[in-house]
C-alpha cells in the first residue's frame, strides 16, 4: 500500500518555499490494525495492574454510536498486535486518559470522554472512568448540546486551574472539572467568535513547554472543522484566564475542505527526537469522522511556523490522523482514523536543510494528489 507518493512530498515542499531532504523511502510499520477510528492513544500505568505496558486507544467507529451502536475502548499489547476488547462503550468515544493518582475518588483511573447522540440532533456529553477491572463509574453527563473530544491534566502552574481536569467540548469551548466531577466552562469559543470573528470548534489540546516561546505553558486548542466557503483552521493559545490568541493559520485545498477535514490532535516533541524535538505535531484529519485518505501531520515550529510534514510515500496508501504518543525508545506511536496505529521515526519526517531554510509560513495550503483508495 502506497500513502500519497513522492510526488505529493515534493509539491508540498515546491508550495511552501522550503527545500527538503528526501531520502529513499521506508514503509512505515503497522504497530496494530483491525480497529475502525483510533483516536488517542494512552500508555498503561504500572498501577493498573498486570496491563501494566499496554495501552489503551478509544475507537470513535465512523460516529456510529451517535445512532445507538456500541463502540469499543480497546487494549493494544506493549509489543504491538491486534487490538483486545477492554470495554464496551455505549456513546462515540474520541479521546481519553489517566487520571493522577491523586484526582480524588477517580484517582488512577482511566476517563474517556465523547459524545451521545440524544435523538433531536443534539448531543449529551459523557465522561466515564474505568478501573483496571475495566467496571465503569459516571464521571460527568453533559447535556447541554456537548460534544467532548479530548481530555488533558492542568499543570500545577496553570493558575487557579493547576490540577483541574481540562476537556475540550467541539460546540462551545473549553471546560475544567475538579476531583468532585463539577465541570465548569473554562474558555467560550462562541463569546470568542463573536470577539474575533474566527469560527473554532476546539478539538485536539495539549500545554505547551515553558520554552515553546512567547506562548510556553499555555493551552493549545485545535480547531476541528471548517466549511468548504472557509477552509482556514486555527490553533489557540490560552492562558490560565481564559483568554485566547490566534497561535497560527493552516488553510487547506478546497479538496479537504470539501470533505470536512479538520484539525485533530497535537502534541509537543520532548527532548530524544532529534531535530523534532522542541517542535509541534499537529494532526490535520483526512476525513469528518474517520475512514479518509487526504491526512496530514505537520511540524511546526514555536512561531507557528510550518517546518515540515510526516512523509507520505511511507507505504500505507489511505492517512487520517488523530492521536500521538511518543515512546522511550524515540518512536512515535500515530493512530490513522483509516485504522492503523503506526510507528513512525524521526527520519520519517521532512525537516528543512539550515541552509536552504528560505521561507517559512504561518498557514501553509496543503496540495493534495488524487489517489485510488485501497
Amino acid at each position: 500500500m502506497i500513502i500519497g507518493n513522492l510526488k505529493r512530498d515534493v509539491m508540498f515542499s515546491l508550495l511552501s518555499g522550503i527545500t527538503f531532504a528526501l531520502p529513499s523511502a521506508q514503509a512505515l510499520e503497522v504497530f496494530s490494525q483491525g480497529m475502525e477510528v483510533p483516536e488517542t492513544i494512552s500508555r498503561i500505568p504500572s498501577h493498573f495492574g498486570t496491563l501494566a505496558g499496554d495501552y489503551l486507544v478509544p475507537d470513535f467507529g465512523f460516529g456510529q454510536s451517535s445512532a445507538g451502536e456500541a463502540e469499543t475502548l480497546w487494549r493494544v499489547p506493549g509489543e504491538g498486535g491486534d487490538p483486545i476488547d477492554f470495554a464496551t462503550l455505549d456513546f462515540a468515544p474520541r479521546g481519553g486518559l489517566f487520571l493522577p493518582d491523586s484526582f480524588g475518588a477517580f484517582g488512577g483511573q482511566y476517563l474517556v470522554v465523547g459524545e451521545e447522540a440524544r435523538g433531536d440532533n443534539r448531543f449529551d456529553g459523557r465522561m466515564l472512568a474505568f478501573d483496571a477491572q475495566a467496571n465503569p463509574t459516571d464521571f460527568a453527563r453533559l447535556a447541554e448540546f456537548d460534544s467532548l473530544t479530548t481530555p488533558i491534566m492542568a499543570p500545577t502552574g496553570f493558575g487557579n486551574l493547576g490540577g483541574r481536569l481540562i476537556v475540550t467540548n467541539q460546540l462551545s469551548g473549553v471546560l475544567s472539572a475538579d476531583t468532585a466531577a463539577n465541570v465548569t466552562e473554562f474558555f467560550d469559543a462562541l463569546e470568542y467568535r463573536n470577539d474575533t470573528g474566527l469560527d473554532v470548534m476546539p478539538f485536539g489540546a495539549a500545554f505547551a513547554p515553558d520554552g515553546f516561546g512567547e506562548h510556553g505553558g499555555k493551552l493549545f486548542v485545535t480547531d476541528g472543522r471548517t466549511t468548504p466557503s472557509e477552509a482556514m483552521l486555527h490553533v489557540l493559545a490560552i492562558d490560565s484566564t481564559g483568554q485566547a490568541q490566534l497561535f497560527t493559520s493552516i488553510e487547506l485545498a478546497a479538496e479537504q475542505a470539501a470533505i470536512d477535514a479538520g484539525l485533530r490532535q497535537l502534541a509537543f516533541v520532548p527532548q530524544g527526537y532529534g531535530a523534532l524535538s522542541g517542535q509541534m505535531l499537529l494532526a490535520v484529519s483526512g476525513s469528518l469522522n474517520g475512514g479518509g485518505v487526504l491526512g496530514q501531520l505537520l511540524v511546526l515550529n514555536d512561531r507557528g511556523e510550518t517546518l515540515g510534514h510526516l512523509r507520505l510515500d511511507r507505504g500505507i496508501d489511505k492517512f487520517d490522523p488523530r492521536g500521538v504518543l511518543f515512546r522511550d525508545d524515540g518512536s512515535i506511536l500515530i493512530s490513522d482514523g483509516s485504522d492503523p496505529i503506526l510507528i513512525a521515526r524521526p527520519g520519517d519526517f521532512t525537516l528543512p536543510e539550515p541552509a536552504t531554510l528560505s521561507l517559512s509560513c504561518a498557514g501553509i495550503a496543503i496540495v493534495l494528489t488524487k489517489r485510488r483508495r485501497a
